[in-house]
């Protein structure tokens, strides 16, 4: 899974995203407090109930915002990922990824990523009969 982490967030470089919890239903106060912790290094000091969301500027740390997906995998919490352009958009929930893409070359771009790093992945085309580039 750390692997898929890092995939997705080399893949929604260098746009800015926001990575929006929507439940987090299983969690022990160990995990919520270093969690608590996680965001406050990240200069995000709310409850995630007041604040179910993280923005990552255009040009963020990598290693910040696969950490953050690693999160929802490893808690088996569900989030989505919006990418600025709305290019990209990801949904993750247990232990499941849906990656919409808009573009032929955007869902090219993960798909050599993953290959890049042993994964595979399922497409389901649908794009324009037109073909967008």
């Amino acid at each position: 899974m750390l692997r898929l982490a890092f995939c997705l967030s080399d893949w929604l470089e260098p746009q800015e995203t926001l990575l929006q919890m929507t439940d987090w239903p299983i969690f022990n106060d160990l995990e919520m407090d270093t969690f608590m912790q996680w965001r406050a290094r990240h200069g995000l000091h709310a409850y995630i109930i007041n604040a179910p969301g993280h923005l990552f500027s255009s040009g963020a740390d990598r290693t910040a915002r696969a950490e953050l997906i690693m999160w929802l995998f490893t808690l088996n919490w569900e989030g989505y990922i919006f990418t600025a352009s709305n290019e990209a958009f990801v949904w993750l929930a247990d232990e499941i990824v849906e990656v919409t893409a808009t573009t032929r070359r955007r869902a090219d771009e993960l798909d050599d990523l993953l290959a890049a790093n042993d994964l595979e992945a399922e497409f389901w085309p649908t794009f324009p009969e037109s073909g967008q580039a």
